[in-house]
């Protein structure tokens, strides 16, 4: 193979290894955050189960969290 026909496999490497760095930062987020042995686990099951809207509806409470204080 050229190096050009790696560069697909590189990139898509690349991305996976950020989005699952992105999903375990937000699991040690929740587990951080002042919420109730309930939604602890909630969460994390919504984050790795539906990891592009858990992440995104994590962040959106996160912040709205993070505002009131």
């Amino acid at each position: 193979m050229e190096l050009w026909q790696w560069l697909p496999i590189a990139l898509s490497a690349a991305v996976g290894l950020a989005w699952t760095g992105a999903i375990v930062w937000a699991t040690f987020d929740v587990l951080n955050a002042p919420l109730s042995t309930t939604a602890r686990p909630l969460w994390i099951l919504v984050l790795w189960a539906f990891p592009v809207v858990g992440l995104a509806i994590w962040l959106y409470a996160r912040s709205s969290h993070d505002i009131s204080r």
